[in-house]
């Protein structure tokens, strides 16, 4: 074989190695991202009390315009008391992509609940049109935790509103943890 054909064969084995090595590296680069971490779906301070125009809940006819003190952030947590807030229904766009297979886990709870009749208490929290958690709570009831776990069988875009309503007679005190995120590669 002459210099010239033996150099043009190795020119070939050379171009046709480095594709290949391109390609190799690329997808490489795609399987190496880093995994998601988990990440809370809301900013505890970012509630806001909905008018009863934009409320979805208004319609049971129980609507009142919750005032200033009847919601507050106590650390990491959303209190609702409703000797000062009776109804409401808060309201904040989630901060990030849910995807398939992510768990949201989070925990609702109430204290003692008193009334001086007997009466209930309805709990919702809704992620835009994926998930909702509903409650009808017996006043009076002793304290009770609802620990709350889901799992996204679909894309959920950041921005869906997600809301917390409730309403109920007597003075009473419920809290809400941070809804957190853990992505499917993380579980």
């Amino acid at each position: 074989m002459s210099v010239s054909k033996l150099r043009f064969v190795w020119l070939l084995f050379f171009v046709f190695s480095a594709a290949s090595c391109g390609e190799e590296n690329s997808s490489d680069n795609e399987a190496k991202l880093p995994p998601r971490e988990p990440f809370f779906l809301t900013d505890q301070a970012g509630w806001r009390a909905m008018t009863k125009e934009e409320d979805p809940f208004a319609d049971e006819g129980l609507y009142q315009d919750c005032i200033e003190g009847g919601f507050k952030v106590e650390t990491t947590i959303l209190e609702v008391e409703t000797d000062i807030c009776p109804y409401v229904t808060l309201t904040q766009p989630t901060k990030q992509d849910i995807l398939p297979g992510d768990e949201i886990d989070f925990s609702f709870w109430h204290l003692v609940l008193v009334s001086e009749s007997s009466a209930s208490a309805h709990v919702v929290i809704r992620l835009g049109d994926f998930f909702e958690f509903e409650r009808t709570i017996t006043i009076p009831s002793s304290e009770m935790i609802y620990p709350v776990r889901w799992k996204a069988t679909e894309k959920i875009p950041s921005g869906t509103t997600i809301y917390f309503h409730l309403h109920n007679h007597g003075f009473n005190s419920y809290r809400l943890s941070e809804i957190e995120v853990t992505p499917a590669s993380s579980n």
